[in-house]
Parts: structure tokens; C-alpha cells; sequence
């Protein structure tokens, strides 16, 4: 009894030691095993784009570089990225699209803007102060902007005197220091037909000098009867490092809008007795020849001079000239009769 005691005593430390052996041979080639892993595993790399809803900075504020929660104003940035997935083509789709702005279209090519209950007249186009109209102008296309700055209240600090509705700063697009381009062409109701060509890069080795070319053309038609518009747009920007501190800019946009069939006013929406006349949603009160042409150049000039501490002097010009041509006709004024369809005043506009 006593050898069987002394040797189940013996074999119950033996046992300890034994577990500890297994576990360190079993430990040494799992971390062997991992050690060989992470020596095979290769790098990753993630390639993503930064455009997207989101604007780094804006400056149509307070003329710094601060971002929307720095910025002591309420500032909407209506990115490239957001025009191209909702298809705005124009300035006035851009502003449908703009918290706290209302749009009021007045007939086919005269769109109203107001905020805070003011009438939106401040139009800026890369910073510079521009004449904007409520006619054509607001049917401009956006492919030659990189973003639109919408700042709601007065902006008297960069601007003088300040109005209380918003401004709007039109940023155009700039040259890249890589080649970059793209083509789209896009079809859809109504007849729409629309063309858009965008290419940029350096034109030297050392890529000191580099140059964008934007052109574009639509042609759509409308659900209101016989109404039809043609938009052309074509836009170069050259760019030059003329020192390491000193960069130089120039360029030129060119649009034209041409419509016809285009209205003056709205149709009447009840007769002379008070019925209401019921006219279909296509129903054009205009002449079929009825137009309002729109021509417009800006030829625009930068000079930007880096300082120290992160300060920028800059320069900037912008000459802009627009030439209209109208040729409308139009009832307005009382209501029509029933029966004989009298009763509007009959006047032309060219």
C-alpha cells in the first residue's frame, strides 16, 4: 500500500510538469506560424476620391479659408460631386436645391429667387461681383462651375453694403496638375439631347503651366406645347507658377441660350363668370416665334501672391457682357370671355 501511495503521489507531480511541456510545444510553433504570416503578409493600399457633398473651406464669407462649422454664417456648398448626381444643369436648379432659398418662376425663362424674404440680387462669380438677371441668366449652365457658395444673410463684410436675403458665388472649374477628362452624353424626355466634354492638365514637362477646356450643348424641348430650348457653353482657363510664390490665371466663358415658343406671363385660370377655364398643363399662351436669345461673355483675370504666414494677397478683375434679344407676345390683364375669348389686353415686347 505504501509503494502504490508513494508512486500515485509521484505521478501526481509529474503531471503539472508534463501539461507545462505540451503547452510550450504546442505555443512555440503557432507563434512561429504567425511570425511566418505577418512576414508574407504585402501592404494595402485604398485609393478613394475626395469630391463628394461635403465642401473642405469656403471663403464667400468672411474671404478666409474657413470651414462651414468655423464660418460665422449660415453657408450652403453645392459641390460638383451633388450637380452631376441630380443633373443640375442650370443656376436655377442649383438654387432649388439650396436650403432656405425660394424659387418662383414667373414663365418659361424668368425665375425669381428671394431668402428671408428678400429678393436674391447678389451674384458673385468667383468672389467678384456680378450683374445677374432674373431672365436668362438663371438658366445659365453650371458645366463650367467646380461648386456653387450660397451665403444667407448680409455678406457686408467683403461685399459693402450688405443685403438681407443671400449671396451667390459662382466658383469656376481650374486647371489640374495631372491630365484628367471626361465625356458624357445624356438623352431623356421631353427630347432632351445633351453633349459635355471637360478635359485639363499641364501643357509643359515641368507642369508650371497648365490649362482646362469645358465645352457643352443641350437641346430639350418642354411639356408645355411647342416650347424648346438650345444652351450653348464653352469655357478655357490657362494657369502659370510664374514664381514659387506667384501664380497667374486667365480665361474666358462664353453661353448662349436660345429659346422658342418662350411665354410671358401665365395663362388665365378662370373666365370672365368666375368658371375656371381648365386649360390643360401644355397649354402656351406664346406664339410659336416668340423668343428671348441671351448671349454672354466673361473674360476674368487672377493674380495670387503667397505671404508669410499662410497669407494670400489676390487680385482678381472680371469684365462681363451680355447681349439680349427678345421678340414676345402676350395677353395679360382682366379675364378672358367664355365665349368670344375677349377680354385681355394684347402686348408685344422686343
Amino acid at each position: 500500500m505504501r509503494i502504490r501511495n508513494s508512486i500515485r503521489r509521484e505521478t501526481r507531480r509529474l503531471l503539472p510538469a508534463i501539461a507545462a511541456v505540451t503547452a510550450s510545444a504546442l505555443i512555440v510553433p503557432g507563434a512561429m506560424a504567425a511570425d511566418a504570416d505577418e512576414a508574407t503578409v504585402e501592404g494595402v493600399v485604398v485609393t478613394a476620391t475626395k469630391d463628394g457633398y461635403k465642401a473642405k473651406s469656403t471663403t464667400s464669407s468672411t474671404k478666409l479659408p474657413l470651414s462651414l462649422r468655423e464660418t460665422p454664417q449660415s453657408v450652403t456648398v453645392i459641390t460638383r460631386q451633388r450637380m452631376d448626381d441630380f443633373n443640375l444643369t442650370s443656376v436655377a436648379n442649383v438654387l432649388e436645391q439650396t436650403t432656405g432659398v425660394t424659387v418662383q418662376e414667373n414663365d418659361s425663362n424668368r425665375v425669381n429667387f428671394t431668402s428671408r424674404g428678400f429678393a436674391i440680387t447678389n451674384f458673385q462669380m468667383d468672389g467678384v461681383p456680378t450683374t445677374y438677371s432674373s431672365g436668362n441668366s438663371t438658366m445659365s449652365d453650371t458645366l463650367i462651375y467646380d461648386r456653387v457658395e450660397v451665403v444667407r444673410g448680409a455678406t457686408g463684410l467683403v461685399t459693402g453694403s450688405g443685403d438681407p436675403s443671400a449671396t451667390v458665388n459662382l466658383i469656376r472649374k481650374q486647371p489640374t496638375p495631372t491630365f484628367t477628362g471626361s465625356f458624357a452624353v445624356t438623352a431623356g424626355s421631353w427630347s432632351l439631347g445633351r453633349v459635355e466634354a471637360d478635359v485639363s492638365g499641364p501643357i509643359l514637362a515641368a507642369g508650371k503651366v497648365r490649362a482646362r477646356l469645358v465645352a457643352g450643348f443641350q437641346d430639350k424641348a418642354s411639356h408645355i406645347d411647342f416650347y424648346e430650348e438650345k444652351k450653348a457653353v464653352i469655357y478655357g482657363v490657362l494657369e502659370a507658377d510664374v514664381t514659387d510664390s506667384t501664380l497667374v490665371r486667365i480665361g474666358y466663358d462664353y453661353q448662349q441660350v436660345t429659346p422658342r415658343g418662350t411665354t410671358w406671363g401665365t395663362a388665365p385660370l378662370y373666365y370672365r363668370d368666375g368658371t375656371p377655364t381648365s386649360l390643360p398643363r401644355s397649354y402656351n399662351v406664346a406664339a410659336r416665334w416668340s423668343t428671348w436669345d441671351r448671349d454672354t461673355g466673361n473674360l476674368f483675370g487672377v493674380i495670387e501672391q503667397k505671404l508669410p504666414g499662410d497669407w494670400t494677397l489676390r487680385a482678381a478683375v472680371n469684365r462681363r457682357d451680355s447681349t439680349s434679344t427678345a421678340l414676345l407676345y402676350y395677353g395679360y390683364g382682366g379675364y378672358p370671355d367664355r365665349i368670344t375669348g375677349g377680354g385681355l389686353a394684347v402686348a408685344d415686347y422686343y
